[in-house]
């Protein structure tokens, strides 16, 4: 009887734990996926604390998380649409210490003597959108 009642307690535990855990779950099994902060699972799990605090220069936001082959192995990101103003993200990133390394064609890269993560900045005027990607090695 007492078997049962493991068994039972063990089937439980993994039901639970891949239910919370299925947005890093099918993270890990290749893929991305997008999510609003509503989504309490994957927010907390899957954004970079960087995302987690940079200002909301729109009201219209989703984010979004993949792994990737190449120099990055994460990216969190935020994807703000109808605007293009990014100031206020300067001065968050200065206030983090991270400092303009480069413009390049897609946009900005910022990055930190204290830290091993990169910032992607790019912008698209139309329609107007702005992404934001915290680089993980």
């Amino acid at each position: 009887m007492k078997k049962i009642y493991i068994i039972i307690g063990l089937l439980i535990a993994i039901i639970v734990f891949s239910y919370y855990f299925s947005p890093t779950i099918k993270i890990f099994t290749g893929g991305n996926i997008r999510y609003a902060e509503q989504d309490k699972r994957a927010y907390n799990l899957l954004t970079d604390d960087i995302i987690k605090n940079c200002p909301r220069i729109s009201h219209d936001y989703e984010f979004g998380y993949a792994t990737v082959d190449g120099p990055a192995i994460e990216v969190s990101a935020i994807t703000f649409r109808n605007t293009t103003d990014i100031s206020r993200v300067h001065e968050y990133l200065l206030s983090l210490n991270f400092k303009l390394d480069r413009k390049v064609e897609s946009g900005e890269y910022w990055t930190s003597d204290n830290s091993d993560k990169t910032v992607h900045i790019s912008t698209i005027e139309f329609p107007e959108t702005t992404i934001i990607e915290v680089l993980k090695k």
